[in-house]
């Protein structure tokens, strides 16, 4: 899950635009789940639960908070 959490953000952080595109990202982070042989992890979360931890990321290159939301997703669908 670390892997993927870590594709997600490297994408997000060079990501063009500035809203970002979170469903780019997050399909990528998918792929690399599916290629590891787990099911892909569906975001339900409020917007800045998932910012704040991709914040966290940018600032403290912490990915921690980020495997925890994934994680926390993945054992919910």
């Amino acid at each position: 899950m670390r892997l993927a959490a870590w594709v997600h953000a490297q994408l997000i952080g060079i990501h063009p635009f500035q809203d970002g595109n979170g469903r780019t990202c997050r399909l990528f982070m998918n792929c690399v789940l599916i290629r590891v042989g787990l099911r892909p992890v569906a975001f339900e979360v409020p917007k800045q639960e998932y910012n704040n931890c991709l914040n966290w990321y940018f600032a403290k290159d912490d990915i921690r908070p980020l495997e925890s939301l994934c994680l926390r997703m993945y054992s919910v669908t």
